[in-house]
Formats: structure tokens, sequence, C-alpha cells
């Protein structure tokens, strides 16, 4: 009886020393792991205040090279006044700053620069008048920015690369030269652009810069609405003598470069300014049908009363039909007075007889 109940706390105590001997064996599992952790966190943290102490050497020197401060230093054969910093041991403009000539009296660029070189945001002088504002990368155009003629006048408006217009997209441009289908010189273009050709809203200039169309285009052509001028000899009756000035010649539609659709045509009438001589449809440049002196005059004006000057009953008139051979006695043949005031090839074939 005495020997089982031993045998009972000899097996009790296999038991609780079986399990006090496994918890230690956990605890020092636990142990091993915490210091693997420990250590691998420690060499983590060595190797992270070593890159931080490279940062803040880097940082250091990079503020010893870097001047906040504005100063002045000759550059680039001018006189540059802003942020600086060193590359290779000389000051060069870093930041922002204005580069003027080397007597300071006239500015060249002034803006953001990298490294001694326009980058970023800037403008451009010469003379001290603006000639390029936009954006810049190593000293070159790049991006989007406006070229200006010495005048102030719109040159280009658009993207950039490496110095050079892209042509790409919308835009804008100032005097684009322009040529009809068989290669001659229409005049210069102002204006709206899409992909390098006129788009949108913009006129027609001569040489002398005078606007001989203002309106709408397309793909490089009159397109939409619009109005056509000409120059025209007009009486100045203070001074009495004859000034050009330019008159409106066509008012209305265009499609591909031509007149067309509902449009109003002028002529000049012999220093008194411009007639209306048909309100109506257009189609490529011909009249087609619609109304010949809808003002009830041929020469414009009219008296006090409101009667015109130089009368004349308005015709209708549409393609296919003749125009009649008189019309009251101070025209007299109708045919020959629309030829003789230059409007003949507007009219289709056999239309004037």
């Amino acid at each position: 009886m005495l020997q089982n109940v031993i045998d009972d706390l000899r097996r009790s105590m296999d038991s609780e020393r079986k399990t006090f001997n496994k918890r230690i064996e956990e605890l020092e599992a636990q142990r091993d792991e915490y210091k693997s952790e420990r250590d691998a966190y420690k060499k983590e943290r060595d190797a992270a205040m070593d890159k931080l102490r490279e940062l803040e050497a880097k940082m250091a020197a990079e503020q010893e090279a870097h001047s906040n401060v504005a100063r002045t230093v000759v550059h680039d054969g001018g006189l540059y006044h802003g942020s600086i910093r060193k590359v290779g041991g000389t000051e060069v403009p870093h930041g922002t700053g204005l580069l003027r000539s080397l007597d300071g009296e006239r500015k060249r660029y002034e803006g953001e620069w990298k490294d001694g070189k326009y980058h970023g945001r800037g403008t451009e002088f010469n003379q001290d008048r603006v000639v390029y504002e936009g954006d810049w990368q190593d000293g070159k155009r790049q991006g989007h920015g406006i070229e200006h003629a010495s005048d102030g006048q719109l040159i280009y408006e658009g993207e950039w690369t490496n110095g050079e217009r892209t042509n790409k997209g919308e835009g804008k441009v100032g005097f684009m030269q322009v040529t009809d289908d068989k290669g001659e010189l229409l005049g210069y273009y102002h204006g709206e652009t899409l992909n390098g050709q006129p788009n949108g809203k913009g006129e027609l200039r001569d040489g002398t810069n005078r606007v001989t169309y203002k309106g709408e285009w397309k793909s490089g052509k009159r397109h939409g609405q619009g109005k056509e001028c000409a120059p025209c000899q007009v009486l100045n009756q203070e001074r009495s003598q004859y000034e050009t000035k330019m008159c409106v010649v066509y008012e209305g539609g265009f499609v591909d470069g031509k007149w067309h659709g509902q449009g109003k045509a002028y002529y000049d009438h012999l220093g008194f300014g411009t007639a209306l001589w048909f309100d109506g449809e257009w189609r490529e440049g011909l009249i087609n049908s619609g109304t010949l002196f809808p003002d009830g005059t041929w020469g414009g004006g009219k008296m006090s009363g409101g009667t015109p000057l130089r009368p004349i009953t308005p015709i209708r008139w549409q393609a296919g039909q003749g125009i009649p051979g008189r019309a009251g006695k101070q025209i007299g043949d109708l045919p020959r007075w629309l030829r003789d005031r230059g409007v003949s090839g507007y009219f289709p074939a056999g239309a004037l007889g």
C-alpha cells in the first residue's frame, strides 16, 4: 500500500519535471529569438545612423556650396545677381536670379537657374525687350513658351523641344507665310494654329501689316465666318485728296479658302468708298442666288432724308439666269458696269452675256 503511494508520487514528480524542463526550453528559445531580433535591429539601426550621417554631411556640403543669399558675380559675359552654388570650385547661378549685360544696363535673362544654365521658368531679353518667356531645360527652350519679335509682336506660342519649335498641338503664331495652291504668297498669318497650320481665329496681313482677312481658319485655309479686305481709294473731303484705306470686299462664309455660303460682297466705287453689290448665297467663290444691289444704290451713301444716292432697283437673281442688260440712265449697260467694277469673275459662266 505504501509502495503504491510512493510510486504515484514519483510519477507525479517526473511529470512535473518534464513540464518544467519543457517550459525552460521554450523560454530559452524565446530568449535566443529575441537576441537574434535585437542584433538584427541593432545592425539596421547602425546602418540607418551611418546613412543619416552621410546625408547630413552631403546636405552640409550642399549648403556650403549653395548660397541662398543674393550674390553678384560675373557669368557668361554678363553680370548676375541672385542665388548661387559652387560647381568645380566656381560660383555659378543656381536657383533664381537676374543676368544683365556686363555694364548692368540691360536685362538678358530673369528667372530660374540650375548649375549655371537657364532651367525652369524664365524670361529672355534682347535690348531690354522680351523675346521669349516660358520653360527652359539645361539652357535651352523646352516645354511651353512664347516667342516675341523685337517690337513685341507674337512670333510663336506653343511647345518647344531642345530649343526648337515643335509646331505640335494647339498654339499661336505671328508672321507665318501663307501661300495658295500654286505656291504664291497670300500674306502673313497671325493667330491660332493646330499642328503648325492656321486653325481657329486669325488674321492674314500683307507686307505692310495691313489686315486682308480676319476670321476663322481650318487646316491652313480660310474656313467658317470671316471678312476679306482690300486697299481702296477714299476721298478725304477735308483735305480734298484721296487716301488709301482697307475696305471690306466680302463678309460671310468661307469653305476651303473660297467664298461659300451666305455672304455680302462690295466693290470700290471710284473714291467714294464701297457699295454692296450682292447679298446672298455663294458656292465655291461664285454667286448662286440672292440680290444684286440690295441697298438700292450702286454707289453707296444716302441723302439726308435717307434716300439712297445713285439709286438702283434691287435685282433678285439666281444661277441659270442672265443679268439684265440695262439698269437705269446712270449705269446703262449693267453687265459692262459690273465688269468695269472688277467683279465679273464672281459670276457663273454666261451670266453676264
